[in-house]
């Protein structure tokens, strides 16, 4: 369950500081790795309780307020994303259907997408319980490996992994090498 709360505390140095629960809740201390931005003493924000490695509990998946509210008004379908599968959908029926690529290649992206997908919900659940989480690499890589679909669809689904500009740049050029390679594939200068 989501609560609301303010930032009543935070040093920027050591990157922690301490929320104070809406109501009668008691401080909860949170780490920076929390925020998809630089938290400062005073902002408003959504969390949910959890534990720290000791056991203790915190305040952890934290977003400003505004974007609270906003998330809660109903899960916003962006479009372009699925367009963009539906374009790619296209072009790979063309391909098959001109005999420039074979029918193996639709298995891969079936199964590579399905395991991003279980990969990205996995990794959001490990981010909310503070659990260990998926390299990065390893995501860009089975998106690389034709997985970038199904990791569209988590993202978008979970809202995972779409706020961090370093993340997102991997993963979009995991998405042009892998069609990059489909290209040559079809050009028959590779395999």
């Amino acid at each position: 369950m989501r609560l609301t709360g303010k930032i009543i505390k935070w040093n920027e140095k050591k990157g922690y500081g301490f929320v104070k629960p809406d109501g009668n809740g008691r401080e909860l201390f949170i780490h920076i790795n929390e925020f998809d931005w630089r938290p400062m003493q005073g902002q408003k924000i959504s969390f949910v309780v959890g534990r720290d490695k000791q056991g203790r509990p915190c305040a952890q998946n934290a977003i400003l307020y505004g974007a609270y509210l906003k998330q809660n008004k109903g899960v916003s379908i962006n479009y372009f994303w699925f367009a963009f599968i539906a374009l790619f959908s296209l072009v790979m029926i063309y391909l098959l259907a001109s005999g420039l690529v074979t029918i193996w290649v639709v298995p891969v992206y079936v199964l590579m997408s399905l395991l991003s997908f279980s990969f990205y919900w996995y990794d959001k659940d490990a981010a909310q319980r503070n659990a260990w989480r998926l390299p990065e690499n390893m995501l860009h890589l089975i998106d690389f490996s034709g997985g970038w679909i199904g990791a569209i669809l988590a993202q978008q689904r979970y809202r995972h992994k779409t706020k961090k500009l370093s993340f997102r740049i991997g993963f979009w050029l995991s998405v042009v090498l892998n069609l990059g390679m489909l290209y040559l594939i079809s050009q028959n200068q590779i395999l």
